[in-house]
C-alpha cells in the first residue's frame, strides 16, 4: 500500500512529521446498523475486552464460587505473547479464552458456516494451536443449552488464539475458547450481531456462576 500526503520530497515528509515506522490506520466510526447489528473498527479482540469490561461491572460486589482473573491481553496476532506472560503469572486450573473469528466466505449461510453473525457465541473444539478438552467442551455446551443459549460448534483451520499458548503453561492447563462471530474482523468496518455479543456475556456469567470446587477438580481430572 502507498500512502500519498501530498508531499514533494522527503524533506517535506519529515516536516510533516512522518518517520519511518510510524503506524498508519484507517479512520473509522463505530456506527450502529439495522438488525441489531454494529460496526466499528477492527472488532478483533476489541469485542472481548468490551466483554470483560462488562463482565466487570456485572460483577463488580457479586460472591463468586471461585477466584476469577479477567485479562485483557496484546500481541495475540504476533505470537500469543501477552495470553503467555498473564498465564505464567496467574497460573489458573482453567481458563477460559475469549476471541473472535470470521469465515472466509463472510455471505455464505450453509452449514459449512459456523461463524454465522446472529446465531450464537461460538466454541471452538479445535484449531492450530489448541484442541479444547472435550469434558470441557461438554460443559460449555451443557450449560449453554441449561440456559437457553446458543451454540455454534466451530473449528479453526487456519490460525489460532491465545489459548494455544495459555495451555501450554505450568503442567498445563485445561482451557476453552468462545466468542461472538463477526464480519470482517480485523478490518476498518468489522461488523457483529448485538445478540451475539449479549449471549456471550451471558454465557460467560453462567459459566462462572457454575464454577464451584467440585467442578475445578472435575474438569481437571483427566485420569
Amino acid at each position: 500500500m502507498r500512502v500519498d500526503i501530498g508531499a514533494r520530497s522527503y524533506d517535506e515528509v519529515i516536516q510533516a512529521g512522518v518517520r519511518p515506522g510510524d503506524r498508519v490506520t484507517f479512520d473509522s466510526a463505530f456506527q450502529v446498523l439495522p438488525h441489531q447489528r454494529v460496526m466499528g473498527k477492527a472488532f478483533d479482540d476489541r469485542l472481548g475486552c468490551y466483554l470483560l469490561i462488562m463482565l466487570l461491572r456485572e460483577w463488580h460486589d457479586a460472591a463468586l464460587p471461585a477466584e476469577v482473573w479477567l485479562v485483557a491481553s496484546s500481541s495475540e496476532e504476533v505470537g500469543l505473547r501477552g495470553g503467555q506472560t498473564a498465564a505464567r503469572a496467574v497460573a489458573p486450573d482453567i481458563a477460559i479464552v475469549l476471541d473472535t473469528a470470521c469465515w472466509a466466505k463472510n455471505f455464505d449461510y450453509g452449514a459449512a458456516n459456523h461463524r454465522q453473525i446472529g446465531k450464537g457465541p461460538m466454541l471452538v473444539l479445535a484449531d492450530k494451536s489448541l484442541i479444547a478438552p472435550p469434558k470441557l467442551t461438554a460443559w460449555v455446551e451443557s450449560v449453554a443449552s441449561d440456559s437457553g443459549l446458543p451454540l455454534q460448534l466451530d473449528m479453526f483451520s487456519n490460525g489460532g488464539t491465545d489459548g494455544g499458548a495459555v495451555h501450554l503453561t505450568g503442567t498445563g492447563t485445561p482451557t476453552v475458547v468462545i466468542g461472538p462471530a463477526t464480519r470482517h474482523g480485523h478490518c476498518a468496518a468489522s461488523i457483529a450481531d448485538c445478540r451475539d455479543i449479549i449471549h456471550t456475556q451471558q454465557l460467560l456469567s453462567a459459566l462462572i456462576t457454575r464454577l464451584t470446587r467440585e467442578t475445578v477438580v472435575h474438569l481437571t481430572d483427566f485420569r
